[in-house]
């Protein structure tokens, strides 16, 4: 029967292959989810072989009930020599050397039914061999690897073969790195969201388990471009268990904007998620400002309120860092509020007004 069961451990090494070069930790569902390892290390099957031929179930490498692959201890005499083979089903196979490459421009058999022998003198063994398999999922071909090894001790005690394991492209038509198995990942990243509330920005994401995590840095964008950090929310080292998180952008961008988080481990590594997308449509037609441009040091805020309230007025740059901040007890109708903005440089800034419910936000030109 084919052997395709991953292990507990081995289930979470479903790996972005992008993590090898990028370092780019992607969300299931993502609308850029890269190609991904899927490896499977199975319990060794271990054939020898002394005067017959001996061969391995099929293998079927990906799980959809198609047997991709056997092995065969297959014995005849060349004088002296042995040969033990690998051979596939309905596919091409061929051989192929660690940290390469194998994939469309690869060297295959010459047929879907060839077999690959490799020449097995007497004495002699290998810990450590690498075969490259296409294969088919739904009419397109994917790329694999299959790992083995051969002992050979002495004429006619016949060749030991054993298969360790293999991995496979999720992606059609994409080479595999040979022996590539991914990394675990230190974070299994669920879920990830931003959402304005009353004109703040809300980030909350899940987990599903965590390894050596130190925690997480929110990141900023207004282009995808430039990023800057906003906050910085601990994790919870190592463990198998759900967990929940959520930070609070308390001056977001006017407009839309981008926020990631750049998970850190102990040791310093750092993992970046996918971006998340947020418009802050906040209701900037109920604030005036004046003069604008302001030349002079003093800024001055007309605004209406429905109810006697206290209110927030903030200044900040266009990165959203407050710069100043200044509270007073607003009136029922027509408020007028004046900020001292003498010595803010030259530069265009938010002028803010927190409110009970709602964000009132004018932008200006400080000359």
């Amino acid at each position: 029967m084919p052997i395709t069961t991953l292990s507990p451990s081995l289930k979470r090494k479903l790996t972005n292959y992008g993590l090898l070069t990028s370092g780019v930790l992607l969300l299931p569902g993502s609308s850029n989810l890269k190609a991904e390892v899927i490896y499977t290390d199975i319990a060794d099957v271990t054939i020898t072989a002394g005067r017959a031929t001996i061969s391995t179930p099929d293998q079927d490498i990906d799980g959809d009930g198609t047997n991709d692959f056997k092995a065969s201890a297959y014995i005849y005499y060349y004088a002296t020599t042995r040969q033990d083979r690998l051979g596939a089903n309905q596919n091409s196979i061929g051989p192929v050397v660690a940290g390469s490459t194998f994939g469309p421009s690869s060297s295959l058999s010459p047929n879907a039914t060839s077999f690959i022998a490799r020449l097995v003198p007497p004495g002699s063994s290998a810990p450590s061999i690498y075969m490259g398999l296409a294969f088919n999922i739904s009419g397109a071909t994917h790329y694999g690897w299959i790992q083995y090894s051969y002992s050979y001790p002495t004429p006619g005690a016949g060749v030991t073969l054993t298969i360790k394991d293999f991995a496979y492209e999720s992606e059609p038509g994409v080479g595999i790195i040979v022996g590539a198995i991914g990394t675990t990942l230190p974070v299994q990243l669920t879920t990830l969201t931003a959402e304005e509330e009353k004109g703040k920005v809300a980030i909350k994401w899940t987990t599903a388990a965590e390894l050596d995590n130190q925690g997480y840095h929110i990141q900023r964008s207004a282009n995808g471009q430039s990023w800057e950090s906003i906050g910085f929310v601990e994790g919870n080292g190592t463990t198998n268990e759900d967990h929940s998180y959520a930070f609070v952008d308390e001056a977001p961008l006017i407009g839309a904007s981008l926020y990631r988080l750049a998970q850190v481990d102990f040791d310093g590594t750092v993992e970046l998620t996918d971006a998340v997308s947020v418009n802050v449509d906040q209701n900037v037609s109920a604030l005036l400002v004046s003069p604008n441009p302001v030349a002079t040091s003093e800024l001055t805020l007309n605004f209406v309120l429905p109810d006697a309230e206290n209110v927030q007025v903030f200044i900040t740059d266009m990165a959203g860092k407050q710069l100043s901040t200044s509270t007073f007890e607003g009136v029922s109708g027509s408020n007028e509020y004046r900020m001292e903005v003498g010595s803010l440089p030259t530069g265009t800034y938010l002028a803010r007004v927190q409110l009970r419910d709602e964000v009132l936000v004018r932008r200006f030109v400080k000359q």
